[in-house]
């Protein structure tokens, strides 16, 4: 998913709250809601600092946990290590952050398609 399609996506309210509710689902972990005010024109950017300390938290201190949470949003270790690769400047968190929130809105944006046919 591109950030073309991602800007794309994230503009449309339903997906968004989808898409929240998604995350939060996913993710699991107490106290950690996941949740925009509409309309927003920052979503990714939202998303993705409500999301980041609850990784880099984990990240230190609950590795299993964390590697719970990549199985439960599929995201495989070899899509985690080309992300690595591709973005040298970003840290392990951040780039698990961005993958959680592409993945999760790949299976809002394929549901949201399936239930409209």
């Amino acid at each position: 998913m591109n950030s073309e399609s991602i800007t794309l996506y994230l503009n449309h309210e339903k997906i968004v709250s989808d898409l929240c509710q998604q995350i939060t689902k996913d993710i699991n972990e107490d106290g950690c809601v996941i949740d925009l005010k509409w309309p927003t024109q920052t979503a990714y950017t939202d998303l993705f600092q409500q999301i980041f300390p609850v990784i880099e938290r984990l990240e230190k201190t609950n590795q299993s946990k964390l590697n719970f949470i990549l199985n439960r949003t599929d995201i495989s270790e070899i899509q985690l290590k080309q992300a690595i690769k591709k973005n040298k400047s970003w840290n392990n968190a951040q780039i698990i952050s961005d993958l959680i929130i592409k993945r999760e809105l790949q299976k809002v944006v394929i549901r949201s398609h399936f239930k409209n046919i």
